[in-house]
């Protein structure tokens, strides 16, 4: 097989393979791998007080965030692409901690505007043993729609041990915890599934709330990971998939990262687009790219100008043609819709063509000039 080198591939798989492949409706995603940048191509990256970096669920190093539940908290800039009426979100979180911890809050710095998630106990004053609660609340008044998932079986969530949450706001609210869908309780209001097109809302933290007006910071106690941010609500069978991906990061087994180059230590396929990549790299769709470089192309096409090469009569050549309704040593159609081309091979054959065009306009050159110098020679006697 020829070796292809796409020059943006460095860059590229930042997005594609250390974070997953990011689909366009997730407008916000970040996997804290040694930084709190937004990894879904919208630039709205965090700002880290007080937080460590600490190992994820796969035990790769610096790939998740650890909080103290006291004053750390990440600060994110507030986008207008979060003013949406549905949507869902989804993070990983490890706690122990059973009093009100706040994972992630958009929130009014001058109003009591919020859309917030609560795990542990007296997140909302109207529940009985919550586990997770949606907060929300309009610009006037806190207290808007309160629903929760109560459980006495606290380990289910606050067991020191990584789980998964989505929460997806649609027609209704709804709950997953671990890729499985919980029973939801109202405490207040209704479960109208309001996301966070509220008026007020300005701000955007993950790890604490920050409703100024009323002086209300509640941090969260424990780790977080892989926040993402979708502008619609996410199917059942996309909330399973995202409890039940592996993390793949630069340090990891698999994947590891030497200034702008990446390696894949493990030797596999990687996909684009496709879930059975047949090559080292399988796209499937259209590339776009500054250059390609195709690297160690054997048989390039120069031996077509040695002196002991066998190039095809012209005659033999029309026949080749006639018969066969195509070029000597090029794929037909069938041949290429059933198996494709290889980018430096065919360069290289349409190369020998071209040679070989040459070599016959050559000789055609060479035998019009004798025609000539006969014609003349006649005309002169």
């Amino acid at each position: 097989m020829r070796k292809l080198t796409l020059l943006f591939l460095a860059t590229f798989f930042i997005v594609n393979v250390f974070g997953q492949t990011i689909p366009t409706d997730c407008i916000g995603y970040w996997p804290f791998n040694n930084n709190a940048n937004d990894e879904s191509g919208n630039g709205i990256d965090g700002e880290l007080y007080n937080t460590i970096f600490t190992v994820d669920r796969e035990e790769n190093s610096n790939s998740a965030l650890s909080f103290n539940g006291t004053n750390s908290f990440i600060e994110l800039a507030y986008s207008s692409q979060f003013v949406i009426p549905n949507g869902a979100i989804s993070c990983w979180i490890k706690t122990s901690n059973d009093s009100r911890n706040t994972v992630l809050c958009f929130g009014g710095t001058n109003s009591l505007a919020r859309f917030s998630i609560e795990v542990g106990d007296g997140s909302t004053g109207y529940l009985t043993n919550e586990l997770v609660t949606i907060v929300t609340g309009a610009a006037s008044t806190a207290t808007v729609n309160r629903i929760g998932y109560e459980s006495t079986n606290r380990d289910e969530l606050l067991d020191g041990t990584w789980h998964h949450i989505v929460v997806v706001a649609g027609a209704i609210y709804k709950l997953y915890i671990d890729g499985e869908e919980k029973l939801l309780t109202m405490g207040a209001g209704t479960n109208n599934g309001q996301f966070t097109d509220i008026s007020g809302i300005d701000n955007f933290r993950i790890g604490s709330t920050n409703i100024n007006s009323v002086g209300e910071n509640v941090f969260f106690n424990g780790d977080i990971d892989d926040v993402r941010i979708y502008n619609r609500a996410l199917t059942d069978e996309e909330i399973v998939d995202l409890a039940t991906e592996t993390p793949v990061v630069p340090g990891s087994d698999a994947w590891s990262a030497e200034g702008d180059n990446i390696f894949n230590s493990n030797s596999g396929n990687v996909g684009i687009g496709t879930e059975n990549p047949t090559y080292q790299l399988s796209v499937k769709g259209t590339v776009g790219c500054g250059e390609v470089i195709i690297e160690d192309v054997s048989g390039w096409a120069d031996f077509v100008f040695e002196d002991d090469y066998n190039l095809m009569s012209l005659k033999d050549l029309e026949n080749y043609i006639k018969a066969n309704k195509h070029l000597p040593e090029i794929p037909t159609t069938a041949e290429v819709e059933e198996k494709g081309i290889s980018v430096g091979e065919m360069n290289a054959k349409l190369l020998q063509k071209v040679e070989e065009l040459t070599l016959y306009t050559i000789q055609q050159q060479n035998l019009i000039e004798a025609l000539v110098n006969r014609v003349e020679q006649l005309e002169n006697k």
